[in-house]
Order: C-alpha cells, then sequence, then structure tokens
C-alpha cells in the first residue's frame, strides 16, 4: 500500500473518531403530526393521530385514538397499517347487528373453539416518553432470542377444526393482515369469524367485499395469497422449505422459525424477499441478523429492510451478497459499493449514530481500495444529518421507496 493511501486512511480515522467525540448532535423531537403526516391520516373516520409526536432520531412514535381504544404506533409504515386496521374494525362492528351474526352468536354455547391466546400487542401505557426497538439498538444493549408468542400465529386446533380458514377467510374480506399484533384487530376479527363459523358460514354476511381497504402491505400477492389460504404450519412448511433450497442450515433455519419476535406474515414476508434474490450471495446473512431480533420493532423493520433490498436488486442494480456492518446487514454491489438501506422515517445525528458511522467508516477505510458508501432509507433526514453523512463520504438517498416501486 502506498504511503498516500496510508494517509488517507489515517486521515478517515482521525476524522471519524472525532465525529463520535465532538458534536453538535441532536437529541429526539417532539412534532406536530400535522407536519409529518397528510391531513387524511391525522385525522381519520374511525381514528386520530394526537400531538405530540415523539422522534428517537430514527422513526416516529405515533399515539393513535381511536374509539376501540388508544395505543401508540412505532412508524409511519405502522401507523398506516394500524388505520387502515382500525377502518377494517369499524366494518367488521356492523355485522354485529345482523341477524347472521346472532345466529352464529346463539350456537356458540354448544360448540368449542379455541382460538389464539398471549397475545403481544401495541396497546401501552401512552403516558410515558418511549423509544422504538431501533433506538434501543443503536444504543449496542445487546440482542436475544426472546419475546412472548406473536399474536394469531396460528392454533392447531383451530386450523383442524376448520375455524383458522373462516378466520383467514374474513382477514382477506377486509384486507388485514391475519396474523397482526393489533389486539383490538384480533379480538374482533375473532368475534365475526367465530360467529360465522358456528353460524356455518363464512361469507360477509351479505356486506360483500369491502372495496374501499387496501391491505396496508410491502408485500406481493404471492405473500397475501399464501398468509390467507394457508395454515399456519403450511406457511412455516413453506418457510422452512425455501430457506433450505437457499442453504440456509437447519438449525438456523430452526432458531429463525422459532422467534416470536416474528409475526407469521413478517417471516414469510422476509422469506420471499430472499427468495427473489437467487444470485445474491450469503442470503443467510440475514437470517443471521435476523434470529437476533428481540423485539416486534426490530422484527418489523428487519422485514421493511430486506424487502428494500429485494427492490433494489430486482429495480435498480444486482446486490452481489451480503455482510455483516455491526448490528445491520450491509449489501455489496457488483462494482463493490457498500449498501445499506433503512425504513427510518427521519434521521437525526445523534450521539449513537455518530458513533456508529465511525465505526462503519474505520471499517471501511481499512480495506485496500474503500468503496463508495450509500445510504438509502424511506424517510428523511435533518440538514446536520445530511451534512454530517456527506462529509463522511456517504451518498444520501431521501425517500429512497418512490425509486424502488
Amino acid at each position: 500500500m502506498s504511503v498516500k493511501s496510508h494517509r488517507l486512511i489515517l486521515i478517515g480515522l482521525l476524522t471519524t473518531a472525532l465525529w463520535a467525540e465532538g458534536g453538535p448532535f441532536e437529541k429526539t423531537a417532539e412534532l406536530k403530526a400535522a407536519d409529518v403526516l397528510p391531513a387524511a391520516l391525522v385525522s381519520g373516520t374511525n381514528s386520530q393521530v394526537l400531538d405530540p409526536v415523539e422522534n428517537d432520531g430514527y422513526l416516529n412514535i405515533y399515539r393513535l385514538k381511536s374509539k376501540f381504544g388508544e395505543m401508540l404506533v412505532v412508524s409511519t409504515d405502522k401507523l398506516n397499517q394500524r388505520i387502515h386496521e382500525f377502518d377494517a374494525i369499524a366494518q367488521m362492528e356492523k355485522l354485529k347487528g345482523t341477524q347472521e351474526f346472532a345466529k352464529g352468536v346463539e350456537n356458540q354455547a354448544g360448540k368449542v373453539v379455541q382460538g389464539a391466546a398471549n397475545l403481544v400487542t401495541d396497546p401501552v401505557d401512552t403516558t410515558k416518553k418511549v423509544f422504538s426497538g431501533i433506538g434501543r439498538m443503536f444504543q449496542n444493549i445487546g440482542n436475544t432470542i426472546s419475546g412472548n408468542q406473536a399474536p394469531s400465529d396460528g392454533n392447531a386446533v383451530a386450523d383442524l377444526s376448520g375455524f383458522g380458514k373462516v378466520e383467514r377467510s374474513y382477514a382477506k374480506q377486509f384486507a388485514v393482515d391475519p396474523y397482526s399484533r393489533n389486539s383490538y384487530l384480533q379480538d374482533t376479527l375473532k368475534d365475526v369469524s367465530r360467529a360465522g363459523f358456528l353460524g356455518g358460514t363464512a361469507a360477509s354476511f351479505g356486506m360483500g367485499p369491502v372495496g374501499n381497504l387496501s391491505m396496508v402491505s410491502t408485500t406481493d400477492n404471492a405473500l397475501k395469497d399464501l398468509i390467507y389460504t394457508k395454515s399456519a404450519q403450511d406457511v412455516a412448511t413453506y418457510n422452512s422449505d425455501t430457506l433450505k433450497k437457499m442453504g440456509v442450515s437447519d438449525d438456523l433455519t430452526d432458531l429463525f422459525l422459532r422467534n416470536q419476535n416474528f409475526t407469521n406474515t413478517e417471516r414469510t414476508a422476509i422469506v420471499m424477499a430472499l427468495s427473489s434474490m437467487p444470485n445474491t450471495q450469503n442470503r443467510q446473512n440475514f437470517i443471521k441478523f435476523a434470529v437476533l431480533t428481540d423485539n416486534g420493532d426490530v422484527a418489523a423493520f428487519r422485514r421493511r429492510q430486506i424487502e428494500m433490498y429485494a427492490a433494489y436488486d430486482a429495480k435498480q442494480a444486482h446486490i452481489q451478497e451480503f455482510r455483516f456492518m455491526d448490528q445491520f446487514a450491509a449489501a455489496i454491489l457488483e462494482d463493490g459499493s457498500l449498501l445499506m438501506m433503512a425504513p427510518l422515517d427521519h434521521l437525526l445525528w445523534t450521539q449513537n449514530i455518530a458513533n456508529y458511522v465511525a465505526s462503519v467508516n474505520q471499517h471501511v477505510a481499512s480495506q485496500a481500495t474503500p468503496p463508495r458508501k450509500l445510504l438509502w432509507f424511506s424517510g428523511t433526514a435533518s440538514s446536520l444529518a445530511l451534512k454530517n453523512l456527506a462529509a463522511a463520504g456517504w451518498q444520501v438517498q431521501q425517500k429512497a421507496t418512490d425509486r424502488l416501486k
């Protein structure tokens, strides 16, 4: 290596060290809902986003109020889903005044259908200041495989009895995720499905499809078809078989499928996204990251992240392989460029971000030929974050999803 190259590497190491030790740094922010969301999302027919909106440096944390309950929702992507689910709940509630629903309820006395239990839900104490799981991940507090059972990930008795199929049928009818963590949705969906099942029909009680509702998801029609038409066990078999075809070891597959911080939908979305990248090496590295997921926020982040990588591979440039980059999965393009995708709402230049950028830059600078560094994220960044990322040699693409459609 030349003296000039050594000098450039030393300058890079010294610069990133200064970022990590110096400032200025931004702190978490309180925002107004009307400043970050379209008016239709701030106040809708069945829900309202309350002020203030917390930003923990990465994701927005919303307080969503409806007549069905109040909850904290992490990320704008998840907020869209929850608002849609409350609209669907309102439609389901209309069914409870029909004769068909009453008939189904009357029949419950003589039949038993066992549903899912121990739901992990969004509703929490909305009076406390909170941070997303992504914010905690950047604090490097360590990851473990833990957590309660993901909601409605399937029940053998329900599937054998036929109730599971009816429940998925109603989820499709109302264009909602049957494995959603929204406990209000799960309770209402089970009520409606149970009445329909015990009443002897899986129809929509004469209402017809809810045409003005669409499933809030970045996954494709194949994913929707799988989660609506197949039992939880069939979905698990699909995931296991597909990972095996990708060369993922049995032990790693088992750890991934047993990590209950993911819902069935999230696990399957990850598997399908990886499967759509047959020419990308080291896809098992992404599963290794997924195995370490220790909360629902990170599970949703990893699902959205791999979907972004898969879209980039299909529509922008081929991803050669995945590599470890501290706590995140990075991609290497065919020209050697380093690409990092992140489903973030609004990035602030925090101490933790500065430390992470310094760590990545040190790793990159140690290579014989430091690669081009690309950072794509779904949201926006503060002017200070953009300034410092540019100074660190990163090419930033905000609102990246617009270029991945």
